[in-house]
């Protein structure tokens, strides 16, 4: 939930989730967070809501073990 942007609201199912990417977009000037579901969709999560990405992911990964996350939590690879 986000409280001032509902396009960054969603609600899904931990265990339909396969994996959490981070990216930068270097031509856009721009870091997104991917949230990848088994049925080929996907959702953004806001790079600059404050919660605290190392716990979110943990807490993720003991409801379900499969989801692979970044390994550094801070680190966002680059894209064109």
């Amino acid at each position: 939930f986000h409280p001032s942007f509902k396009a960054w609201t969603f609600s899904v199912d931990p265990d339909e989730i396969t994996e959490i990417e981070h990216s930068t977009d270097t031509g856009a000037n721009s870091s997104l967070i991917v949230v990848k579901m088994k049925n080929g969709s996907s959702f953004l999560l806001s790079p600059n809501y404050p919660y605290h990405r190392k716990e979110l992911y943990e807490a993720l990964r003991l409801v379900n073990p499969k989801i692979k996350t970044p390994k550094n939590n801070w680190l966002f690879s680059y894209s064109k």
